[in-house]
């Protein structure tokens, strides 16, 4: 899966983060810099897939989702 091998790649680099607010660069394969982040409730990226589900969120909430909860 794309998302968790742009997780193990180290391309996630969070930048501010709250228990309400996330926001993070996602460095995807073409070199483009995505911003994704979690904000009233919801994941979201700026990449051309615009769903909540695209790699660079996936990415992010394998670093970011509390233990047991399923991303």
């Amino acid at each position: 899966m794309k998302g968790r091998r742009l997780f193990a790649e180290a391309r996630v680099h969070v930048l501010r983060a709250s228990r309400e607010l996330i926001i993070a660069a996602v460095r995807g394969d073409s070199g483009r810099v995505y911003g994704c982040g979690f904000e009233n409730g919801s994941w979201s990226c700026d990449c051309a897939a615009r769903t909540p589900r695209c790699a660079h969120v996936i990415a992010l909430q394998l670093i970011w989702v509390e233990p047991g909860a399923r991303p």
